[in-house]
C-alpha cells in the first residue's frame, strides 16, 4: 500500500481514483478522506475534488447514497481529475464485453448440465477409444505389409508405391480428426465435473 503524499495536506472532503495504467480507467470514488492519510491500491492514483464540484460529484458517483449516484458504476470514467460519464460508444464498448461474458457464463453452464457425461456415454467414449486403438493398429499393419511388398516387388513401381504411401498418410490424418472428437468429449467432461474453463 502507498501513501499518497501531496504538497500541502489540506483537507479535501472526496477523491475520484483512477487506474494509473488505463487512463480514464476509474478506480474507486473515495469520501470524506484526510488526505495524509489516504492509502492508495496498487496501480492507482488519487485526485482531491475541489469542494466546488462536490456537490454535482458526490450526486454523480458516490455509492451507498439515497437517491444513489446517478452514473452507473459500470459507466463511469475519470475525466480532468473528476469522475464523469462515458460517452454512449463507450457504453456500448462495456455492454458488448458485459454481454460475452454473460453468454460464455450461461454457455458454461448449459454444458454443466448436460456435458455428455453419464456412466452409459462414458463407457461409450471408452469404447470407441479402444475400438479406434485396435483399428489403427490393424491399418498400420495392412499398410506396412503394403508398402512392404511393393517395394520388394521386381521391378519396383515407383507409382503404385507413391499410392500406397498416399493412402496411408491419409488414413493417418482421418484418423487423428475421429480421436480429436473423442478426446472433446472426455475434455467437455472434466470441465463440467471439475469446474475448469478454458
Amino acid at each position: 500500500m502507498l501513501l499518497l503524499l501531496l504538497p500541502c495536506l489540506v483537507w479535501a472532503d472526496d477523491f475520484a481514483c483512477e487506474d494509473t495504467q488505463t487512463p480514464e480507467k476509474y478506480r474507486r470514488y473515495q469520501p470524506s478522506q484526510d488526505p495524509s492519510t489516504l492509502l492508495l491500491q496498487p496501480n492507482e492514483v488519487c485526485y482531491a475534488i475541489p469542494e466546488a464540484e462536490l456537490p454535482a460529484q458526490r450526486a454523480a458517483c458516490m455509492d451507498g447514497t439515497t437517491p444513489p449516484p446517478t452514473i452507473p458504476l459500470q459507466y463511469r470514467k475519470i475525466v480532468n481529475q473528476l469522475c464523469a460519464e462515458m460517452t454512449q460508444a463507450e457504453k456500448d464498448a462495456v455492454d458488448a464485453v458485459a454481454a460475452a461474458i454473460a453468454a460464455q457464463n450461461q454457455a458454461y453452464v448449459t454444458e454443466r448440465a448436460d456435458p455428455g457425461c453419464t456412466e452409459k456415454q462414458l463407457q461409450q467414449i471408452s469404447q470407441a477409444l479402444t475400438n479406434r486403438q485396435t483399428a489403427k493398429q490393424d491399418q498400420d499393419a495392412t499398410a506396412k505389409a503394403a508398402i512392404k511388398a511393393t517395394i520388394d516387388a521386381s521391378p519396383l513401381d515407383r507409382t503404385l508405391l507413391k499410392a500406397v504411401v498416399d493412402d496411408y498418410y491419409a488414413r493417418i490424418d482421418s484418423d487423428r480428426g475421429d480421436e480429436y472428437g473423442l478426446f472433446e468429449k472426455v475434455s467437455r467432461c472434466l470441465r463440467a465435473h471439475v469446474g475448469l474453463r478454458q
